[in-house]
């Protein structure tokens, strides 16, 4: 999730049947790769946080935890963004169900770094592309 778009992943994971074997061992992270591919990031990001204390326990994962979980979410905001010429914060705010205050000093950031390309007008929470 962190590192395919939405079609790599049905194809590379979700439609792999190798792969359906591993998916199977973990239905969570099928689970998960399934809500991000339908683009509900909430659900996704509720998931991943709700086994997070799992994946901290894994010996060759733990290292890598936080960085995976706010690469996800930064690709979902983005991918989130996609589609749309001009949406307002508070509809993402509610779709990643998170305040609007944090969401946009996320957004903010993905700006800054060039991965959203867009200009924010933070009185009205509307970015404008």
């Amino acid at each position: 999730m962190a590192f395919f778009d939405r079609e790599e992943l049905k194809t590379r994971l979700l439609d792999n049947s190798e792969f359906k074997v591993y998916l199977e061992l973990e239905p969570h992270i099928r689970e998960a790769a399934q809500a991000y591919y339908s683009a509900r990031y909430s659900v996704t990001l509720g998931i991943l946080e709700r086994h997070k204390p799992d994946f901290i326990a894994d010996l060759f994962l733990s290292a890598h935890v936080d960085v995976l979980y706010k690469e996800i979410r930064q690709k979902a905001l983005v991918e989130a963004f996609y589609p749309y010429s001009t949406i307002e914060l508070s509809t993402l705010s509610s779709l990643f169900a998170v305040p609007i205050n944090d969401l946009a000093a996320e957004v903010i950031q993905l700006i800054e770094d060039g991965r959203i390309k867009a200009r924010l007008d933070c009185e009205n929470h509307v970015p404008f592309f």
